[in-house]
């Protein structure tokens, strides 16, 4: 820093400068001024930790200082307390247990279908395993008669042909001797056949089979399903 010493004459300085003491001066005060308020600052806080500190330990001392209870006291008060809380916990639990609405115990199940089976050991096979030999099957003996008579045995009837509802007729032969067709009448229908064919004619609710067995000069020769004869058919004087 340049600074312009004053003249022994009485003369300014070249250049118009003015010394510059009283800023010196000046600075030096401000700075003394900071230190002192940050002092007094360092003093407030010191005292403020100091009563905080002094704040803490008071209540300690106290407590340090009352008196304690005779331990006979405190055994006491454990004992009693440990006779109250179960008392406490079932008064709760029943408190509890009552604002509870009432549920059932239990509650019925609906039946579960179950299968059953009734089948006789002896009548058979199982059906659930038919290789199976755990059970044998049963023979079936017929009856044993009296000792001395010959049972009777008895033989069904043969079916019989239902009753012939068809009308049949002979009409005519007409043809060769070698290719002859007869003209055989079934329930006003004609119908022309050779030797050896069939016809099938409504018979009620059912069909009626009849065969041409043999056509003759003036007559046919038919053989009817259920019959045990042929049957001769004559053809009628005049035709």
């Amino acid at each position: 820093m340049n600074t312009a010493l004053p003249s022994p004459f009485g003369v300014p300085p070249l250049g118009g400068a003015t010394p510059a003491a009283p800023a010196i001066n000046e600075s030096h005060s401000l700075g003394f001024r900071s230190a002192r308020r940050l002092k007094a600052d360092l003093r407030t806080l010191l005292l403020l930790a100091l009563l905080a500190l002094l704040s803490l330990a008071l209540p300690t001392a106290r407590a340090a200082d009352a008196p304690r209870p005779p331990m006979k006291n405190l055994l006491a008060l454990s004992s009693a307390q440990a006779r109250t809380q179960p008392e406490a916990t079932a008064a709760s639990a029943s408190t509890t247990a009552s604002a509870r609405p009432s549920v059932p115990e239990s509650v019925p199940l609906p039946g579960v279908p179950v299968a059953v089976f009734v089948d006789d050991p002896g009548t058979g096979i199982d059906p659930f395993f038919p290789n199976s030999r755990r059970r044998p099957s049963r023979v079936v003996r017929p009856k044993s008669s009296a000792p001395g008579t010959t049972p009777i045995v008895t033989q069904p009837e043969p079916p019989r042909p239902p009753p012939l509802a068809v009308t049949l007729s002979l009409r005519g032969i007409v043809g060769p001797g070698y290719r002859r067709l007869a003209l055989i009448s079934a329930n006003a229908r004609t119908y022309d056949v050779q030797a050896g064919e069939a016809l099938l004619l409504k018979n009620g609710p059912l069909d009626l089979r009849v065969t041409c067995v043999e056509i003759r000069d003036s007559s046919v020769l038919i053989r009817v399903d259920g019959e045990t004869s042929d049957r001769e058919l004559q053809l009628k004087e005049g035709i």
